[in-house]
């Protein structure tokens, strides 16, 4: 069914072909004049399915009426440009199972055959995105081309076996490829690589095709009509496919004549995507009154503030400490400054790399957590009047994961004291953290594949006195202590933050809310992006129409109608979705029923009809045997 006019637009030069010679003559081959196309330079003459208008701006519109196919009775698209004919047998194309099949038909008059030329039409496929696909081309040769095109491939196979020492002609243009770089790379020198790229050269006078959709020799001329069908997987938000060709002729004296190209056809993808149920799925969720925050890898839970040597002054310029510095704001203004949360403490616990004696390196670390508490004191502690009125009732709290609710109330703590952190500020300190170590040599990716990491850890646990076990694993393992002392013990000299927080407003120690089920949201979005298969991975899990829908595409149309037969409600969308289900499995009566109950919850569906073969299939066949069935005007 053609959906309304198909428009080719182009500027009034655009459809002058233009000749270009691109190759030298090939001096074995014989010295002709050049095939004569000047039709195809100079003749603009169109068919009469046709209407030309000038327009205001110097280029000049076609609109191309519609033509009827007297065998089907099925509307068409008809080009006719002099020499080459393009019919489109359908305008809408439908996914399934994560694909569309484009078709057509290229009608080749004798006119535009010569037994010297070699005609090669390459369909170029660009979505509504601009992205372009370029398909597999269809080549038609003259007699005497492909002569003298098999005389060159056999010239270079003889000459590849030479030099490889092999007999035996190459069965197709990949093999002799195969071949080709094989005797390049078997090549001592330079010098004989060149000889063999420049022989390749000056023998194979015109491209080896390796993936060609037809690959035909004219013996005889006669008019040619091939027809053309191709699969492509849509992408995400794909709806239209537009369609040219980059046509060229080859001749055997080595000119190329490029024809340049313009768009011909465009195709409307109908796709099952946009029946996806947009009803937001919810999972049950615990809230814990008391939260603890000490997740390493959260952002300011550790931090590696570098003091000077044997020193507990922060200096923020010193390396990255003031990066340092910022991702503890960070963490700060998320849980305290906010509101969200009343803080009860703040645990700040230092250590030391083991280098140095035991006693001196607790110490250090004593004064240097100490010295982090004053520096936080003196740059974050609030004011009263930053306090605000916050609204905390199912406020969603990114640092504790996806969908978590962080509050349960509306609170008021303009009037509240601000927190002092000098109360809920604790330090405490590790001399050496030999737990850190091991961590830290399993996450190094040279020494976790480093033999002796296991014996340097079993060394360490063995030894009691924390002095002794550094200076033993110094004088057993010298090389990969450089590597420590340099690499593993930086990242030791650090600050750990724990966070234990209680929810402002909550009564109950614990607490059951619903939360937006992100996993399911996830395997929507895959169905969006047409990913099947990862959709399917997650929605398996849940009896949904969108798990039905990702059933559909991917052929499981029985699981799909038994968990679009249990919903409760369907939506217009899940309705209609049932009919098409039904009509695939053959249940008529079923199907119709879901189709006029889809088209009363929403009449836009009623034109969509059109566009899916299976409710074509289902209307027809209900209005031969008399159905009442709801239909569009222009059915």
């Amino acid at each position: 069914m053609l959906v309304g006019a198909v428009v080719l637009l182009a500027c009034s030069c655009g459809i002058s072909y233009k000749a270009n010679r691109t190759s030298n003559i090939n001096p074995a081959l014989p010295n002709k004049k050049a095939p004569k196309i000047a039709r195809f330079a100079q003749d603009t003459s169109f068919a009469d399915n046709f209407t030309v208008w000038e327009k205001d701006d110097s280029t000049t519109l076609y609109m191309l009426d519609r033509v009827v196919d007297e065998a089907t009775g099925e509307e068409m698209a008809s080009v006719n440009m002099e020499a080459i004919t393009v019919v489109a047998s359908s305008k809408t194309v439908v996914e399934r199972l994560g694909e569309i099949t484009i078709d057509f038909n290229v009608s080749i008059p004798r006119s535009m055959q010569d037994t010297r030329w070699c005609l090669n039409f390459v369909p170029v496929a660009f979505d509504n995105f601009g992205v372009e696909q370029r398909l597999e081309p269809v080549v038609i040769k003259g007699e005497l081309f492909s002569d003298v095109e098999r005389r060159h491939v056999w010239q270079m196979d003889t000459y590849l076996n030479k030099l490889l020492g092999e007999e035996g002609e190459s069965a197709t243009n990949t093999v002799l490829l195969a071949k080709y770089y094989e005797a390049l790379n078997a090549q001592p020198t330079e010098a004989r690589k060149r000889k063999v790229r420049k022989t390749f050269e000056e023998t194979i006078r015109f491209p080896l095709r390796t993936e060609v959709r037809l690959d035909s020799v004219i013996r005889h001329k006669t008019d040619i009509t091939y027809y053309y069908r191709q699969t492509v997987k849509p992408t995400s938000g794909m709806r239209r496919l537009h369609l040219h060709f980059d046509s060229s002729i080859e001749a055997v004296n080595g000119m190329t004549y490029q024809l340049p190209p313009s768009d011909t056809l465009t195709y409307y993808i109908s796709s099952m995507i946009s029946l996806i149920d947009t009803t937001m799925v919810y999972r049950k969720e615990v809230i814990s009154k008391y939260l603890v925050v000490n997740d390493r890898n959260q952002l300011g839970c550790r931090v590696n503030v570098v003091f000077p040597q044997g020193k507990t002054k922060i200096i923020d310029t010193l390396r990255d400490n003031r990066q340092q510095i910022a991702n503890i704001r960070t963490l700060m203004d998320s849980l305290v400054n906010h509101n969200e949360f009343i803080v009860d403490s703040i645990v700040l616990t230092a250590a030391s790399s083991p280098e140095g004696a035991y006693k001196l390196n607790t110490s250090l670390a004593e004064r240097r957590a100490n010295a982090l508490k004053d520096y936080i004191i003196e740059n974050f502690q609030r004011s009263p009047e930053d306090n605000i009125l916050f609204q905390a009732v199912g406020m969603p709290d990114s640092l504790l994961g996806e969908g978590a609710a962080a509050a349960v109330a509306t609170v008021d703590t303009t009037e509240e004291e601000p927190i002092d952190l000098r109360k809920v500020l604790v330090v405490r300190w590790i001399g050496e953290d030999w737990a850190e170590f091991e961590y830290q040599l399993g996450e190094d990716s040279v020494m976790r594949n480093d033999p002796a990491k296991d014996k340097i850890i079993a060394l360490a646990r063995s030894i009691k006195n924390p002095d002794a076990r550094e200076a033993q694993i110094r004088a057993k393992y010298p090389a990969q202590y450089r590597y420590i002392l340099k690499n593993i013990y930086p990242n030791m000299r650090a600050v750990n933050f724990k966070y234990d927080l209680r929810r402002r407003g909550m009564v109950q120690d614990t607490l059951i809310t619903d939360v937006p089920d992100t996993t399911y949201l996830r395997g929507v979005e895959y169905l969006r992006q047409r990913d099947y298969q990862k959709a399917l991975e997650i929605l398996v899990n849940y009896e949904t129409p969108n798990t039905a829908l990702v059933d559909m595409s991917l052929g499981y149309n029985h699981n799909a109608y038994d968990i679009l037969r249990k919903c409760r409600n369907r939506s217009a969308h899940s309705e209609y979705l049932y009919a098409i289900c039904c009509s695939r499995l053959g249940k008529l009566r079923e199907g119709v029923a879901s189709y006029n109950r889809a088209v009363a919850l929403d009449e836009k569906l009623m034109f969509r009809a059109g566009l899916d073969p299976e409710i074509q299939d289902l209307l027809t066949e209900a209005q031969a045997r008399g159905m009442e069935v709801t239909l569009p005007e222009y059915w």
